[in-house]
């Protein structure tokens, strides 16, 4: 397969999925046998900052900042909010 063969051609075979990034990982917390984390991605100089919220390892919530200090202060805020509904650290 050459590298300049059209995507619709009957041979043709995508790319092999890239890795994921990993997360800047900032706290776990758990109830009922659920897990919930939050961690930081940096998107790049031009993007900056995004603050996700995984239920389980599924992406629940993400919100992008420019400096990394805003994405920091908002996972305080979701983990004081967390703990005051009853989630736990282990």
């Amino acid at each position: 397969m050459s590298a300049d063969q059209p995507f619709y051609s009957p041979t043709y075979r995508p790319p092999p999925p890239g890795k994921p990034r990993p997360l800047e990982h900032d706290w776990s917390l758990w109830k009922n046998g659920r897990r919930t984390d939050c961690g930081l991605y940096f998107h790049g100089e031009s993007y900056g900052w995004e603050c996700q919220l995984r239920d389980d390892g599924f992406l629940e919530f993400g919100q992008r900042f420019i400096f990394k200090e805003a994405a920091l202060r908002l996972a305080g805020e979701l983990r004081q909010d967390f703990e005051r509904d009853g989630w736990r650290s282990l």
